[in-house]
């Protein structure tokens, strides 16, 4: 079972050295040499652990703006996209149309004074099927790229360059971003999940290229496989942690 540590230990904010610091004396360092893998693997654990978290309980969001350009469906995310946390604003023109159609109608019906609205439920199940037909609806589709960078896709392809595409996304925060005072708990499962994510990394390491490890002036010998074992535990209660955290946030709302 994982050992959450002294919270009182924490650093005000993550400070990645401070982090990686933290991890490798939970593991025996320095008097059990830590060789099997490098500070900058142990950055990309807790980036890892940052990522899971934030995705699934405190996501942190941002609202991005792009002008459309006509043929082209395609739009590149943010560099610190995870997912889209709302639905893309976005209005076709076949749904332009639409409204100038509707409006105008509704302005002869005013000027006119004619209460009749047989020909007007006809104009509107005309459009309408003509909308179907256009997918005027507007959805979208993430595509990620073999460069690795993620895109919009927008259904329907623009016609024009004068719509703007609007969403809201959820961001990964930059490590520096994430302090024990603005949540603890989270830096808590961050700072666990990242020692499992470590110790499983340093126990494949030692079993299989032997487990004999400096201690002091020393050496002795250590199980790999109990680590890997150990490592396993602890990141399946920390998911199981995470499920209890995401639905106490949900709750709060």
């Amino acid at each position: 079972m994982y050992n959450s540590g002294i919270l009182n230990t924490f650093p005000s904010t993550m400070g990645v050295d401070a982090l990686i610091g933290l991890i490798k004396s939970r593991l025996g360092y320095p008097t059990i040499q830590i060789n099997e893998v490098t500070d900058e693997q142990i950055k990309d654990f807790i980036r890892l652990a940052l990522l899971t978290y934030v995705g699934q309980v405190e996501p942190y969001i941002s609202y991005y703006q792009t002008g459309v350009s006509a043929g082209v469906s395609m739009y590149r995310l943010p560099d610190d996209f995870i997912g889209i946390a709302k639905q893309p604003m976005y209005v076709p023109n076949a749904i332009i149309e639409y409204i100038k159609s509707f409006t105008g109608y509704q302005m002869y019906v005013n000027f006119t004074g004619n209460l009749d609205i047989t020909h007007y439920e006809a104009i509107m199940e005309h459009l309408q099927l003509k909308l179907n037909r256009l997918g005027a609806i507007p959805t979208y589709e993430i595509v990620t790229k073999e460069d690795g960078t993620s895109w919009l896709k927008v259904y329907p392809t623009p016609w024009d360059s004068d719509r703007n595409l609007i969403y809201a996304y959820v961001r990964m925060p930059k490590l520096e971003e994430w302090t024990s005072g603005r949540d603890l708990i989270g830096y808590k499962w961050v700072q666990d999940y990242s020692l499992a994510l470590t110790k499983e990394a340093v126990g494949r390491v030692r079993s299989r290229y032997g487990a004999t490890v400096g201690a002091g002036d020393g050496a002795i010998t250590q199980d790999g496989e109990a680590l890997i074992a150990e490592a396993r535990t602890d990141i399946k209660e920390l998911e199981e942690k995470l499920k209890t955290l995401q639905f106490n946030q949900m709750s709060v709302f």
